[in-house]
C-alpha cells in the first residue's frame, strides 16, 4: 500500500470530528494540551477516516507529545488492520499556529502530511474551518492551507 503524496481531501464522519472535539475540550479543561490522529484506508487521492486515536503522551499547558513507543504501536496495530495515518489535530492553549515543535515532531513526514491546530484548547471550534492545516512540503518545509482548501480538502461527513 503506497500512500499519495497529495491527498486531495480527507472525509471525516462526524462522530470522529466529534470525538476528536471532545478529547480536545476534556484535555482543555484541565488545562492541557492534547495530541488526535485520525486513521483510515484511502483510494488514490482520497482518504477515508475510519476511526479517531488518542495516543499515550506526555500533556503540559503548551505542549503535547506522544512517546515513540506508542508510536511505534499505532504503527503496528495501523499496519495489520490495513489501515493508515491520514491526518492530525492538537490544540493549543490560546491562537493556533504551527510552532517549532510541531515543524520538527510531526507523527509523519511523508510529503503532503496534514498537521492542524486548534485554538483555545478546541473551545468553540466547530468545523475544520476553525482551525488552521498546514501541509508538509519536505525537508521542514510547511505550507498553511487557507480556508478554502481546508473546506475542500478536510471534509466532515
Amino acid at each position: 500500500m503506497i500512500k499519495p503524496d497529495r491527498f486531495d481531501v480527507i472525509r471525516t464522519p462526524q462522530t470522529c470530528w466529534s470525538a476528536a472535539l471532545g478529547a480536545l475540550r476534556t484535555a482543555g479543561k484541565r488545562g492541557l494540551e492534547v495530541m488526535v490522529y485520525f486513521a483510515g484506508t484511502f483510494a488514490g487521492t482520497e482518504g477515508s477516516v475510519t476511526r479517531l486515536i488518542v495516543p499515550a503522551q506526555r500533556q503540559s499547558a503548551v505542549a503535547c507529545q506522544p512517546e515513540v513507543d506508542e508510536i511505534n504501536r499505532i504503527s503496528a496495530d495501523l499496519v495489520r488492520a490495513g489501515q493508515v495515518l491520514l491526518w492530525q489535530l492538537h490544540s493549543h492553549p490560546g491562537i493556533a499556529f504551527l510552532s517549532e515543535t510541531d515543524r520538527s515532531w510531526p507523527v509523519s513526514r511523508k510529503t503532503g502530511w496534514i498537521s492542524a491546530v486548534a485554538p483555545s484548547f478546541g473551545a468553540g471550534v466547530k468545523s475544520p474551518a476553525d482551525i488552521r492545516a498546514y501541509e508538509y512540503l519536505g525537508i521542514d518545509d510547511w505550507r498553511e492551507l487557507n480556508e478554502n482548501e481546508r473546506r475542500k480538502r478536510l471534509v466532515v461527513t
